[in-house]
């Protein structure tokens, strides 16, 4: 039997959960991609619940160390909102996918009457949505002034739009979307600073 932990444990229930989706995801599927058996596992999680729940702690721990620490040390959205997608890409060109896609797998998975899990995973989305909107509103004081767009919703829009082009990858194993949609981003955010540039020149 090969050395066991919670952490190699983690990284291969993600990869069931990813192959399979959250419901189809059963222990003994993990327990085989580990090469243990499953009782082996019960010594870390007391069931399927609870591993999943640790497993939305490793997500978070990791969104908090890659996302949402960098964003939140960074004063130039031009430069930390394409990096957040940056991430991203760059997880998925290492075939660590785990992490990156993840999320999304485990909401659209997840029994709308399981009340911890959703609570669970809108936590970690509002958190993301509110590191990105502080980029947002910085932006949109140099750009903008029209008031037609508010730094909320541009951050929903970005984090639903950015976990959709995941849930794209999981499909066609292309980075397409994500390139196209860093492009548009970059384009956006340059737009509008742009645009107060040009005012402030008139």
């Amino acid at each position: 039997m090969r050395s066991l932990n919670k952490e190699t444990i983690l990284e291969k229930a993600a990869e069931v959960v990813l192959s399979s989706g959250y419901t189809n995801a059963r222990l003994e599927d993990i327990a085989k991609k580990i090469g243990v058996s499953r009782p082996n596992l019960y010594y870390y999680f007391e069931n399927k619940n609870a591993l999943m729940l640790s497993l939305m702690d490793w997500v978070e721990e990791e969104y908090r160390e890659k996302i949402f620490e960098p964003l939140a040390k960074s004063q130039d959205p031009m430069i930390a909102i394409p990096r957040v997608i940056d991430y991203f890409i760059d997880t998925l060109k290492q075939a660590h996918s785990g992490s990156s896609c993840i999320l999304g797998t485990l909401a659209s998975g997840v029994d709308s009457q399981n009340e911890i899990f959703r609570k669970r995973i809108g936590s970690i989305l509002d958190n993301f949505v509110e590191q990105v909107r502080r980029h947002f509103a910085m932006t949109l004081e140099r750009g903008s002034s029209s008031g037609e767009l508010s730094s909320d919703q541009l951050a929903r829009v970005f984090v639903a739009t950015l976990q959709g082009s995941l849930m794209v990858y999981k499909i066609n194993k292309s980075l397409e979307y994500l390139l196209d949609y860093r492009a548009i981003v970059v384009k956006f955010l340059e737009s509008i600073i742009e645009e107060r540039r040009t005012a402030h020149l008139v």
